[in-house]
C-alpha cells in the first residue's frame, strides 16, 4: 500500500508535469502566431531538389503581346540615329521566331564557359525565343598585357556561336588592364587613366565585329557606384571616357548605337551617385550628343515594376517628379529610348525571403519566393512593353552561380545551379513562343 506521503510526492511530480506540459503548449502557439504574422514561405526556403528533366507544366494564359517578326531595323532601335545614318540590320542566319525586344543578360559566364557549355546555352536561349544576349566585353582580358597584344578567342566563339542562332550580340565594353590604369590603383574596375587608349580599344573591337554584325555597344558598367568604378563615381571622369569611346566607335561603323554603362538604383553617398543625378552631370559636362540610348538597370525586388514608390527604380524612370525621362527631355533627348540592361531578383541569400510587394519597412528582404520571381518577370515584361520608349528588356540572369546562401549573387537565374528550371524559365518560354 502507497503511503500517503509517496501519494502527496506523486501528485506534486504530476503537477509539475502538467505545468510544464502547459509551458510547452504555449510557447508553440506564440511560435505557430509568429509564423502567422511573418507569412514566410518556408517551403521556397526548404525547396527539395528537382530533377533537370522535369515535365514542364501547363503554361497560364497571360495577356501579353510579343512580337516575332525579325524586323530589317527592329522598332527598339529607330529614332535612336538621324535618318541619314545607314540602319542597323539585325543578324537572320537561321532565325525562327527570336524576340529582339527581350534578352538576357550574362555577364562573364559565357566568356568562360567551355565550348560545349556555350552552345548548350546558346541553344537554349534560341528556344526559349530570346533575341539577344549582353555579355561583357572585358578589356582586361582581351589585353591583359599591352596595348599590342590581343586575345579574342573567347569572345570570337561567343559572337560566331550567337551569329549561327541568329541572336544578336550587345558586349559591354569595360575593365582596365593593369597597364592601362593608374599606378595608384590595384583593380580592373578602375577606369582608364587615358580615355584615349580605351577608345582606341572599342575602336579595334568594332572593326573586328561590326563585318559579323554587332552594331550596339553598352559603355561600361555601372559606373555611378563605386563598385564598378572603384575611384569613386565621377560624371565627369566618365562623360570624357564616353565622348572619346563614341567618336572611335562611329567614325568606323555609321550603323552602331552607343549606350551609355547601364547605370545602377543608388542614393548618393559612399562613393556612389543616384542614376538622376549621375545622367545630370554627364548632361553639364557635354555627354548629351554621344549616347544614342541611356542603359539603366532598375532593380526593385521586393517592389515590383507595377509597385509605384519613390523609391521604386521602375517609378523613377518616368513616374516620380524627379526622373530620368524627364532628364532626358530638359536637355532635348526626349527621342532617346532607355534601355533596360539588367533586371531580376535572386530566389536565395542569407537575408529574409519575399512572395510578393508588402513587407515590413525594417526588415527588407534581400531575396524572393521562385513563384515571385517569375510574377516579376511577367510584370517588367508587360511593363517594357507598354512604353513608347523602353527599348530591349535583358533579365539577368541565365543560370545560378551557385548554391551558398551567404550572397544572392549566386540565386538571380532562372534556371537553377543543378540545371533544372525555374517556374520563371517556363513562363518566359510560355511569353516569347507559345503565345504567339
Amino acid at each position: 500500500m502507497v503511503s500517503h506521503k509517496e501519494q502527496a510526492k506523486l501528485q506534486q511530480r504530476r503537477k509539475k508535469q502538467l505545468d510544464l506540459m502547459l509551458i510547452i503548449t504555449g510557447i508553440l502557439a506564440c511560435a505557430g502566431l509568429v509564423y502567422l504574422y511573418w507569412e514566410v514561405d518556408f517551403t521556397q526556403i526548404y525547396e527539395p531538389v528537382t530533377v533537370q528533366f522535369m515535365e514542364e507544366p501547363e503554361p497560364e494564359e497571360l495577356d501579353l503581346e510579343i512580337d516575332t517578326e525579325v524586323p530589317t531595323v527592329p522598332g527598339i532601335l529607330q529614332e535612336q540615329k538621324p535618318v541619314t545614318t545607314p540602319e542597323y540590320v539585325v543578324p537572320v542566319r537561321g532565325v525562327k521566331k527570336l524576340n529582339y525586344t527581350f534578352g538576357m543578360a550574362f555577364g562573364e559566364t559565357l566568356s568562360v564557359a567551355s565550348e560545349y557549355e556555350l552552345e548548350r546555352t546558346l541553344d537554349d536561349i534560341k528556344s526559349l525565343g530570346v533575341g539577344w544576349v549582353r555579355v561583357d566585353m572585358a578589356w582586361n582580358s582581351i589585353q591583359p598585357v599591352s596595348k599590342d597584344t590581343f586575345v579574342w578567342g573567347s569572345f570570337d566563339r561567343i559572337v560566331s556561336e550567337a551569329q549561327e542562332r541568329g541572336i544578336a550580340v550587345l558586349p559591354i565594353i569595360t575593365y582596365t588592364p593593369t597597364w592601362a590604369r593608374d599606378e595608384s590603383c590595384s583593380t580592373s574596375k578602375c577606369p582608364p587613366a587615358d580615355s584615349e587608349v580605351f577608345a582606341e580599344f572599342a575602336r579595334t573591337a568594332v572593326l573586328r565585329y561590326s563585318p559579323q554584325g554587332v552594331h550596339v555597344w553598352e559603355i561600361w558598367n555601372e559606373p555611378n557606384i563605386q563598385k564598378f568604378w572603384e575611384s569613386g563615381a565621377d560624371y565627369a571622369r566618365y562623360a570624357d571616357l564616353l565622348k572619346h569611346t563614341y567618336r572611335a566607335i562611329h567614325e568606323v561603323d555609321g550603323n552602331a548605337i552607343v549606350l551609355s554603362g547601364g547605370l545602377a538604383p543608388t542614393d548618393t553617398k559612399r562613393g556612389n551617385i543616384t542614376a538622376r543625378e549621375f545622367l545630370e552631370g554627364m548632361y553639364e559636362h557635354g555627354a548629351g550628343g554621344y549616347f544614342d540610348a541611356v542603359a539603366f538597370h532598375p532593380y526593385s525586388f521586393p517592389l515590383g515594376p507595377e509597385d509605384l514608390d519613390r523609391t521604386n527604380a521602375w517609378s523613377q524612370m518616368a513616374d516620380m517628379e524627379w526622373n530620368l525621362r524627364a532628364s532626358m527631355r530638359e536637355h532635348g533627348d526626349a527621342h532617346k529610348k532607355i534601355w533596360i540592361t539588367e533586371y531580376g531578383a535572386p530566389t536565395g541569400g542569407p537575408g529574409s525571403i519575399a512572395s510578393n510587394s508588402t513587407h515590413i519597412p525594417w526588415s527588407i528582404p534581400d531575396h524572393v519566393t521562385e513563384a515571385y520571381q517569375k510574377e516579376l518577370l511577367v510584370q517588367a515584361m508587360q511593363a517594357q512593353r507598354a512604353q513608347a520608349w523602353m527599348g530591349p528588356l535583358f533579365w539577368y540572369s541565365y543560370q545560378d552561380l551557385g548554391t551558398n546562401e551567404t550572397t544572392t549573387e549566386n540565386f538571380f537565374g532562372i534556371i537553377r545551379y543543378d540545371g533544372s528550371q525555374k517556374p520563371a524559365y517556363y513562363v518566359l518560354k510560355h511569353l516569347l513562343t507559345e503565345q504567339n
